[in-house]
């Protein structure tokens, strides 16, 4: 299948590299059918251009859940994935300083974001957790901000997703950041408003809602 699309991604770039020299024939005498060759030259290279945008444009696309499906296919043939996240993210909030090392805990987060993204499962108590760690000086907090993206997908409820915005915006996108801080944290936004974008709307209503409420106050 790789050799496959390379061969076509090949035939692609081939085609495109045909289509982008158009002949003007400026050194020779201007015909009527010259003229139409030049522009059926032009109106294929158009063609072109939009076929290879399509394509560009396709694999910018963050494919986030479809694409780690395909990454891990063992997740998908979990038994019980709902009620294994819940045991592996109560052992980890109910665990002391002794009970895991820091490594082990980290890795216990991946795979419950990991399978909590891939299933589109509902945890509610994942998110404020996630919170925990997402501070500015926190050991592997990027990390983190990778668990947080992964672990967000269309069924989580916009409100828990605007508690990590607000404490990524909070803790990586201030003046008091570096700017390798707020680069970080502003990918994480991307990505996360990218899985989740019923989070910028329900962040409208609540700024409206705010801004009523200060009126009635005034």
């Amino acid at each position: 299948e790789e050799a496959m699309a390379l061969d076509q991604k090949a035939s692609e770039e081939s085609n495109w590299a045909g289509s982008e020299n158009i002949d003007l024939h400026l050194h020779s005498k201007k015909t009527k059918a010259k003229t139409r060759l030049i522009l059926k030259q032009i109106k294929n290279r158009m063609k072109k251009q939009h076929e290879r945008d399509g394509i560009l444009e396709a694999e910018r696309v963050d494919k986030g859940v479809e694409a780690s499906k395909k990454l891990f296919p063992a997740i998908e043939l979990l038994h019980d994935p709902h009620g294994l996240c819940e045991t592996l993210l109560k052992r980890i909030k109910n665990s002391g300083s002794n009970t895991y090392k820091f490594e082990v805990k980290m890795l216990m987060l991946n795979f419950v974001t990991r399978v909590v993204g891939n299933h589109e499962l509902t945890l509610l108590p994942l998110y404020a957790l996630l919170q925990r760690y997402m501070g500015g000086h926190q050991r592997d907090v990027t990390a983190i901000l990778a668990y947080a993206v992964q672990a967000c997908h269309a069924y989580v409820p916009p409100e828990e997703v605007y508690g990590i915005l607000k404490t990524i915006a909070h803790n990586f996108v201030t003046e008091r950041c570096s700017g390798e801080q707020m680069a970080v944290g502003i990918n994480a936004v991307r990505a996360i408003c990218a899985r989740v974008p019923s989070v910028l709307s329900g962040e409208d209503e609540d700024e409206t809602n705010g801004a009523d409420d200060d009126d009635v106050r005034e």
